[in-house]
């Protein structure tokens, strides 16, 4: 799988790794009440997977092949931009999230950029202050 997604970046130049400290929630393409976005599989190793094997074919999709390919729901059919989760992780030991997103661009009817992207970040439980 690695060994794909190896040969994959080194053959086309719109595919990126990133890693950012922005607060990933605020990335993760969602609408109201609707669940973040996911690449399809039960798990990380799967959505990995699905990742690695699909990523030659979305770089030269249209944008509705696309669409179609990834389950993209009505509501983001008209965004030139949409986000899904690949895996996520949270440590207990350091409260640390772990997030991998695949960022998906489309303009003049097709996809024009795939991006994937770490982020990490810490959570703390709220604390009580008192008079200062």
């Amino acid at each position: 799988m690695n060994n794909q997604l190896l040969s994959f970046t080194s053959a086309f130049a719109i595919f990126c790794l990133g890693t950012s400290s922005t607060f990933a929630s605020d990335t993760v393409s969602k609408k109201g009440n609707e669940s973040p976005l996911y690449i399809k599989g039960k798990n990380n190793s799967e959505r990995w997977k699905w990742t690695s094997n699909n990523l030659q074919v979305l770089a030269s999709a249209d944008k509705a092949e696309a669409c179609q390919l990834l389950n993209v729901p009505a509501t983001y059919q008209n965004e030139s931009k949409v986000d899904f989760i690949i895996s996520t992780d949270f440590d207990k030991k350091t409260n640390e999230r772990k997030l991998v997103l695949l960022e998906v661009r489309f303009g003049q009817g097709k996809v024009i950029s795939l991006k994937i992207s770490h982020f990490s970040y810490s959570t703390q439980a709220p604390q009580e202050v008192g008079p200062s």
